[in-house]
C-alpha cells in the first residue's frame, strides 16, 4: 500500500509498475478513473535511462536503479507530494526513506558521465 499525503490529504493507491528508477505508475483509490491512474516522478534524483540508453553501462545501471525503486514500492510506502507536476505530467513525489545509498550502489549516477567514461575505456 502507497499512501501520498498532498498538502492536508492523505490519497491510498497501489503500484501500477516503475519505468525506471526514478518514476512509478500507481493507482489511486476511491477516485474516478480519469485521474486514478497517475505517473509519479521523484524528486532529488535522476537514475539512467532504461528506454533508448546511450550505452550498456546506462542501460544495466538502470535496470539495476529500477529494481531499488520497485522494491522500495512494494513495502508500504510514504510519500510526500505539492500536488506539482513536471513538464510530462507526472506528479512530483518525495521518497523520504528511499535511501541515496541505495540507488548509489545500484548506479544512480549522471548518465552523461557514465556513458563518456565507458566511451574513454
Amino acid at each position: 500500500m502507497i499512501s501520498i499525503n498532498v498538502a492536508w490529504a492523505i490519497y491510498i493507491a497501489a503500484m501500477s509498475g516503475c519505468t525506471d528508477g526514478d518514476t512509478c505508475k500507481v493507482h489511486f483509490y476511491n477516485l474516478p478513473p480519469f485521474v486514478a491512474e497517475q505517473s509519479l516522478r521523484f524528486e532529488g534524483f535522476d537514475t539512467p535511462e532504461r528506454h533508448r540508453p546511450q550505452c550498456s553501462d546506462e542501460k544495466a545501471k538502470a535496470q539495476a536503479t529500477r529494481r531499488v525503486t520497485l522494491a522500495y514500492m512494494q513495502a508500504d510506502v510514504k510519500l510526500e507530494a505539492s500536488g506539482a507536476f513536471d513538464k510530462y505530467g507526472r506528479l512530483l513525489v518525495h521518497a523520504p526513506r528511499l535511501k541515496t545509498t541505495d540507488r548509489e550502489r545500484a548506479g544512480s549516477t549522471d548518465k552523461r558521465q557514465t556513458c563518456q567514461m565507458v566511451r574513454r575505456g
